[in-house]
This record gives C-alpha cells, sequence and structure tokens, in this order.
C-alpha cells in the first residue's frame, strides 16, 4: 500500500471513530441520566401532545416532517 493511502486511511478512521465514540457515549450517558430518573423519550413526546409543532428536518437530501 502507498504511505498516502495508508496515512488517508489512518486519518479518516481517526476522524470517523471520534465521532462514533462520542455520539455513543452521549447516548448513554442521557440514556443513562435518564433512567436513574425513571423518564423515558416516549413519555416525554406524550407530554408535547398531538397538537405540537411538526419538526422538519433534511436527511440524506430529502426533507421530511415529524
Amino acid at each position: 500500500m502507498d504511505d498516502h493511502v495508508l496515512e488517508a486511511a489512518l486519518t479518516a478512521i481517526l476522524y470517523f471513530g471520534t465521532f462514533l465514540v462520542v455520539g455513543y457515549g452521549g447516548r448513554w450517558l442521557i440514556d443513562r441520566w435518564m433512567g436513574t430518573r425513571g423518564v423515558h423519550l416516549t413519555e416525554v413526546q406524550d407530554q408535547m401532545g398531538e397538537n405540537r409543532r411538526k419538526q422538519t428536518g433534511f436527511l440524506l437530501g430529502v426533507w421530511y416532517r415529524r
């Protein structure tokens, strides 16, 4: 393998791996925090009710509504 290709692969692994670790770690911490308080995300959404403002998002080039 060429040194430039190996360096690019290692940089990509470090860059994207960091985002994955931080994302999963944050999710784990939030789940744990909500679990100790006996709260679940569906309960929070239920409290907002059906008449809440619908959120729009952009995912993979497509606009969607939640």
